[in-house]
């Protein structure tokens, strides 16, 4: 595994590492290092309160992410993809506004696809194939970003960028 930093920390987002795509995960490498991963994507995404985080965001370069969907207080769905895919996409398309932990108060209207049909692999090794659709959609479709070295502002237009940026800057100044 590549070096990292410290376990609830992000690279900034201007960090080379975010612009390429990370490596695909050997699945030869001890069962304990995907499990270690796996532990710290969960419990920096949590301690960030985010819906997603993905390996290289903390430094490390693996085609990995984790999801964590929180469907109410008592009702988290998680889980860490290890080498994903997207295999199909709807045409169907949805607006929706998306922030990213690596862009803190950053918030921009991005359309995706509504329905999207995925692989990838589970800690132990094992192919998942999913159909998701809405919000679990989007966040998959965020963290697959970040395995292409795509930021979610690539994903608009530079005048809706720079309006977002602005806004940020004018909460600042308060």
């Amino acid at each position: 595994m590549s070096e990292m930093i410290a376990p609830g920390t992000l690279i900034p987002w201007n960090d080379e590492r975010l612009r390429k795509p990370p490596k695909e995960w050997d699945f030869s490498t001890p069962p304990e290092q995907a499990q270690h991963l796996a532990q710290i994507l969960l419990a920096t995404s949590e301690h960030l309160h985010g819906a997603g985080l993905s390996a290289n965001q903390i430094g490390i370069d693996a085609r990995v992410f984790a999801v964590t969907l929180s469907i109410s207080k008592d009702d988290v769905h998680e889980y860490v993809a290890f080498n994903p895919t997207i295999e199909e996409e709807s045409e169907d398309k949805i607006l929706m506004e998306e922030g990213c932990l690596s862009r803190p108060g950053l918030w921009l209207k991005v359309s995706r696809p509504r329905m999207i049909r995925v692989k990838y692999f589970n800690v132990a090794g094992e192919e998942i194939r999913a159909e998701l659709d809405g919000f679990h959609s989007r966040v998959f479709q965020h963290e697959y970003d970040h395995m292409l070295g795509i930021d979610f502002t690539q994903r608009v237009s530079k005048m809706k960028l720079e309006m977002g940026l602005k806004k940020i800057a004018k909460k600042k100044k308060k």
